[in-house]
Order: C-alpha cells, then sequence, then structure tokens
C-alpha cells in the first residue's frame, strides 16, 4: 500500500507539474501576443501556437504569403504600418511608401537585420548576407559592394540575355499544341541558368537537362520536405533551440557541392587565366586581386 501511495502521488505530482508548466506557457505566450496592443500598433489577432503564420508543416503556401496577407490586410484598412506574431515573436510590417523609402535609405542602420541567426561553425552557408546583423553584416556587405557595381551589372546583362534564348526556344516549342505550359517550372529553369551563368560562369542548360548536377541541387536548396518545415518552425518558434542542437538549416550535401563548385571554378581560372563576364570574375578582381 505504501508503495501504491508513493506512485500515486509521484504521478500527481508530475501530473500538477506538466499541468503547471502548460498554464504558464500559455499564460506567458498570450501577453507575448498582446506586444502590439500594447504599443498601440494595429495588428491582427493571433492564434495562441502559430501566432498569423499557418503550420508550417502542412502549410501549401509558406511563410512569404502570411505576410502578404498581413500587409493586404493593413493596406486595405488605410493603416501605414502594423505588427503581426511569427509565433509568438512579434514583426513590424511598414506599408505606407515614405516609411519604406526611410527604412531603406535615411534609416536603414536601424533596420538591417531580418531577425533569423547565422551559425558559421556548424553551417557555414547560414552566414549569408541576408541572415547576418550588425557588425558581421557591415563587413560582409563592405565586401560585395564593390562587386555590385552599376558597371560591373551591366557588364553581366549580356550574359543574361544569353540565358533567355533557350527559356524563348522552349516556350515556342508549346506555339499550336494544347499541351499545358508550367510558368512555375520555366522561370525555375531560367533562373537557375541566369544565376548559374551569371554567378559560377557555367551554362547549367536546365531547358535541355532539367536532370543536371546544378538543376537537382538547386532544386534541393527549396525543396519542401518534411525535415525543411520542422526546422523553419523551430527557427521562428523556438530559435534557441537551434543554439543549443546546432541543426543546420543548410543540408551538408548542398553546401559540399556548391564549395566543391565555387573551389574548382577558382582554381580552373587561376590557372587557365580564365576571364568570364560574371559574378566569378568581378569578385576575383575585387578581392583576389586577380
Amino acid at each position: 500500500m505504501a508503495k501504491k501511495r508513493i506512485h500515486t502521488m509521484a504521478f500527481f505530482e508530475i501530473f500538477a507539474g506538466f499541468v503547471t508548466f502548460i498554464f504558464l506557457f500559455i499564460t506567458y505566450r498570450k501577453w507575448c501576443q498582446t506586444y502590439w496592443y500594447r504599443k498601440n500598433v494595429p495588428s491582427i489577432d493571433p492564434s495562441l501556437m502559430w501566432g498569423n503564420m499557418e503550420n508550417p508543416i502542412t502549410s501549401k503556401y509558406g511563410l512569404k504569403f502570411d505576410i502578404k496577407n498581413a500587409y493586404d490586410n493593413f493596406k486595405k484598412h488605410g493603416h501605414k504600418h502594423g505588427g503581426i506574431y511569427l509565433s509568438g515573436d512579434p514583426v513590424w510590417i511598414p506599408v505606407d511608401q515614405g516609411l519604406i523609402k526611410n527604412i531603406l535609405v535615411k534609416d536603414f542602420a536601424h533596420f538591417m537585420g531580418h531577425g533569423l541567426e547565422a551559425n558559421p561553425e556548424t553551417d557555414p552557408l547560414s552566414a549569408n548576407i541576408f541572415n547576418l546583423e550588425g557588425d558581421e553584416w557591415k563587413f560582409i556587405r563592405s565586401k560585395l559592394s564593390p562587386t555590385f557595381t552599376s558597371g560591373k551589372m551591366k557588364m553581366m546583362f549580356s550574359t543574361l540575355v544569353d540565358c533567355s534564348v533557350p527559356m524563348l526556344e522552349h516556350i515556342d516549342g508549346f506555339a499550336g499544341s494544347d499541351k499545358l505550359l508550367d510558368i512555375k517550372d520555366i522561370l525555375a529553369s531560367f533562373t537557375t541558368d541566369v544565376i548559374g551563368s551569371c554567378a559560377f560562369g557555367i551554362e547549367c542548360n536546365s531547358f535541355k537537362d532539367p536532370n543536371s548536377e546544378f538543376v537537382k541541387y538547386g532544386q534541393k536548396v527549396f525543396e519542401p520536405t518534411f525535415d525543411n518545415k520542422v526546422k523553419i518552425l523551430l527557427a521562428f518558434a523556438a530559435p534557441f533551440l537551434r543554439r543549443i542542437f546546432s541543426f543546420r538549416m543548410v543540408p551538408l550535401e548542398i553546401e559540399q557541392f556548391y564549395t566543391r563548385i565555387v573551389k574548382s571554378i577558382l582554381d580552373y581560372r587561376e590557372s587557365k587565366n580564365v576571364t568570364r563576364n560574371d559574378f566569378m570574375h568581378a569578385y576575383r578582381e575585387e578581392h583576389l586581386g586577380l
């Protein structure tokens, strides 16, 4: 009897602790989701778990559509700005063009971050200019800015035009037929060709060879797998878990592929003294003095 009583007490203690934790979590989450109300900023009523975004695991459209819908809602009601919640985190959305202009020009020093975290040690490709903040962002931007001058961008324009030729030929192949034209696939192939040619100096031939290695890895970057959806969910709902467990947002396989590609291109161009009107040449010229 004594053992049963002890087990029963232990069960109730665990149950009471669990209920208390859930109660405190809900109370804290609800308080977090009053942030915009306390700041007197227009907002949209959030759900307790996901805020103003759909469940990232089951969503068919993604976060960009959640933000676009919120923007349209604020604009429809005549608000110059508004606030939403990504899970429990407040996110500010400017609507007025004057505000947006000030953010991009006059007050940019206060808005250089996107609220995402980079982990260069375990996930090197996450340390890109979109994810970095503060001094790290300033350092990388100062390195990249000379590569994207108007003159160098104009230099790449002819390469971009060349990439449009196979796209037009592909579209012409559908003329006069009853076949459906998937504009998403066409634009994805065109974008792959442009990035491959302008950034790496590689002719991907996505329209003629849709199964090429470059196309395959390009698709994997944006592939909405269950694993990726869970990582995105944790990145927004519990970013501290990423710091604790150091999980990758960019799969190791993809990182190794692009690292190998860049290294092989740099080695080849250095050994053969090859020049090409693309980003890689502009980068070598600006930073490596080659």
